[in-house]
């Protein structure tokens, strides 16, 4: 994460490189599944590890990608946390095909 972002524009910088625009009600969804909404303006070092994580999986979701290669996206994560992440993912695959 840019530490310099907030979580609403770490999420937002792949979409912005590419000069998307008129993507805001699916940035809202995003960060609401990602359990995001209320930590929006915040930045990556106010976030605990798990919404670090789940905001760097915002990022990767926002362009809609056909595939995402995952490196270790529970790694530093506790059992409680790493559950939460495969389950997002799994929820992921199968709402946004």
């Amino acid at each position: 994460l840019i530490p310099v972002l907030s979580t609403e524009e770490n999420i937002k910088l792949p979409m912005l490189l590419e000069n998307k625009r008129g993507e805001d009600k699916y940035v809202l969804e995003l960060m609401g599944l990602l359990g995001l909404t209320e930590r929006r303006q915040h930045l990556p070092s106010e976030l605990s590890g798990g919404q670090q994580q789940r905001t760097a999986i915002g990022r990767a979701l926002i362009n809609k990608p056909s595939i995402i290669l995952a490196d270790e996206p529970t790694g530093n994560l506790d059992s409680k946390n790493s559950k939460e992440i495969m389950d997002l993912l799994t929820f992921s695959v199968k709402k946004y095909n």
